[in-house]
């Protein structure tokens, strides 16, 4: 990266992406759209400028566009060292087609370039298909006119078991070469988990690969094997974050965007999920941390309330938060003990107060009736409590401790209230 002097300053408005979406059956009758980029940037080249040209249309039978932008010699983004130039001009354009059973898009893609990468002129042609409680069938043609001058054709076939797991077989013509390609995959999910990928190449490259990538709350772990053309090889790499929210410390995946910290009282093992997605659960300080959130925009943060105790008392179970960009927020659900418990109250002859006496704790203005027999039940214990109790003819007092036993409505047995 270049010192903070020589870095680029770059002002760019509407910017075209070079890839735009494949066709969809879903869209609306028609949408178009125009757009004329332009960007400017100074730095210690002197000052340059991008100037381009876009359009697209979307169909229900049929999408087309194109986009098309110049440089100046000058012009240069945010990371560009001092050798790096920015192509000449860049020309792409694609046209697609729904069908009954999957689409068909073909693309050009023209880029003049000012160093030695040279120039590219490539067409792409692409066909997929889809195939009932199977999977999808995909055929992509494509042919480079500059440079290599390669042709390369490729079939695959793709079978998905389950959300996160799918198999993949496909052959491959490349300038008269035959080759094929199997792939075993398992996505890592969004949480705590395991994946995995096992491919196997041959043709022009004769390739056997395994990976297997495990992540936790604390970081990632990623393992790889390679037998490339005879030659074998490994990679072990792990990957984590230190960063600090609310005044505390703590481990984390790896970190590169907006985050956060979600706190349910003192309880651990709590599911809690982002935008439905579920991130994991809380440690044994009742705390989880979210690696990556949307900044400037609503996250859904909610918690499983049937992973909480019978005796918990929480306020909400949903939260929405917007932070901001690269930044963290901290998300407290304020989960607590109930502190309640049953007990019996008798007067000072023994005997059970009468049902409907009031009881009143700590001076509040909370009133709680005896039940027949003098039994109550008492909510919002604090560590030492008095219970005033008022019926007719009289009234008494008592005072007892309470100390939380990890009990659902704990019995504290009898108390007697005098005068």
């Amino acid at each position: 990266p270049l010192p903070p002097s020589d870095r680029p300053r770059v002002w760019r408005s509407n910017p075209i992406p070079n890839r735009p979406p494949p066709p969809r059956s879903e869209w609306l009758p028609a949408a178009e759209s125009e757009k004329i980029p332009t960007a400017g940037s100074h730095s210690d080249r002197g000052g340059g400028g991008l100037f381009g040209i876009g359009f697209e249309r979307q169909t229900r039978g049929l999408s087309l566009g194109g986009n098309g932008e110049i440089t100046t010699a000058d012009y240069a983004t945010v990371g560009d060292s001092t050798a790096y130039r920015r192509a000449r001009s860049t020309v792409t354009g694609f046209i697609g087609t729904p069908t009954p059973y999957g689409s068909v898009t073909a693309s050009l893609l023209w880029r003049r370039s000012r160093d030695q990468r040279g120039d590219i002129l490539s067409g792409n042609a692409n066909a997929s298909m889809r195939l009932r409680r199977i999977g999808a069938l995909s055929l992509n043609a494509s042919r480079s006119f500059a440079g290599a001058r390669d042709t390369t054709v490729q079939f695959r076939l793709t079978v998905p078991f389950g959300q996160r797991t799918s198999a993949t077989a496909g052959v491959q013509l490349r300038d008269g070469e035959l080759g094929a390609t199997t792939t075993l995959q398992r996505n890592l999910p969004y949480g705590d988990g395991v994946g995995y990928r096992l491919q196997a190449e041959t043709g022009a490259i004769e390739r056997l690969d395994a990976e297997v990538n495990a992540q936790s709350g604390i970081g990632r772990i990623d393992a790889q094997v390679t037998r490339l053309n005879g030659a074998s090889g490994g990679r072990l790499q792990l990957v984590g974050s230190v960063a600090t929210v609310d005044g505390a410390v703590f481990a984390a995946r790896r970190i590169e965007q907006s985050f956060g910290t979600v706190r349910v009282g003192p309880y651990a093992n709590v599911r809690v999920y982002s935008d439905n997605q579920l991130v994991g659960r809380t440690n044994a300080a009742g705390v989880l941390v979210i690696p990556r959130l949307l900044p400037f925009q609503d996250n859904h943060i909610r918690i499983e309330a049937e992973d909480l105790p019978l005796d918990a008392i929480i306020d909400e179970t949903k939260r929405t938060v917007r932070p901001y960009d690269r930044s963290g927020v901290a998300v407290r659900f304020g989960a607590r003990a109930a502190s309640d418990a049953r007990l019996r109250v008798v007067g000072a002859d023994g005997n059970p107060l009468p049902a409907g006496t009031v009881l009143h704790l700590n001076g509040a203005g909370e009133a709680f009736l005896l039940a027949p027999g003098g039994d109550a039940y008492l909510t919002g214990l604090a560590t030492r409590n008095r219970v005033s109790a008022t019926f007719a003819g009289g009234g008494c007092a008592f005072a007892f401790d309470f100390v939380p036993a990890g009990q659902t409505q704990p019995d504290l047995g009898t108390f007697t209230c005098t005068s």
